[in-house]
């Protein structure tokens, strides 16, 4: 299995007021319901204020997604902000001493040490963003409700599109019905 992209912090840490912008290039995110169409991008900014961690940036990506209406895979684009604060315990060697990050109180730990575990921040941001019903495009017909067949790839053939009067009144009746129930 590949190693992880730990993003090594301990310099902003052991140094109060220093400042790193880090370009992010991330190739993807392990979870199995994101995929993606290219890799995460954007600029990270650490800093350590007093006793707490800074990170803030700006990312994209395009995701691919699955069509509601449809089923289609289409491609998705993504931009999402970050601006997280962690906890710092101990002093900053600057000062004589030794500064780590305390992550310990999140349910997915983000560091290992003073190391950012860069796609495991990345993918929580990023599932945030995903829309929950997206369409390919608003004009998307969708699937017809008998067959299955894709509406945006023209007409279906099947009997309720063959323009026999019982079947074509069904639907309506039905919804009168159900007016009434």
């Amino acid at each position: 299995m590949e190693r992880a992209y730990l993003l090594d912090l301990n310099d902003v840490i052991q140094h109060p007021g220093h400042v790193a912008e880090i370009e992010i290039n991330a190739a993807s995110v392990e979870d199995p319901d994101v995929a993606l169409n290219g890799p995460i991008t954007g600029l990270l900014e650490a800093r350590l204020e007093g006793s707490v961690l800074h990170l803030s940036g700006h990312f994209d990506t395009t995701a691919v997604l699955e069509c509601s209406r449809c089923g289609s895979d289409f491609e998705y684009p993504i931009e999402f902000d970050l601006e997280e604060m962690y906890p710092i315990e101990g002093v900053p060697g600057e000062l004589g001493g030794f500064a780590q990050v305390n992550d310990s109180d999140e349910p997915y730990p983000l560091f290992e040490g003073n190391k950012l575990r860069v796609e495991e921040l990345l993918r929580q941001l990023l599932i945030v963003e995903l829309p929950m019903n997206e369409v390919c495009s608003e004009a998307c017909k969708g699937l017809c409700e008998v067959c299955g067949h894709n509406l945006n790839d023209g007409p279906c053939e099947c009997v309720h599109q063959s323009g026999h009067p019982a079947l074509q009144n069904l639907g309506q009746r039905w919804r009168e019905t159900e007016k009434t129930s």
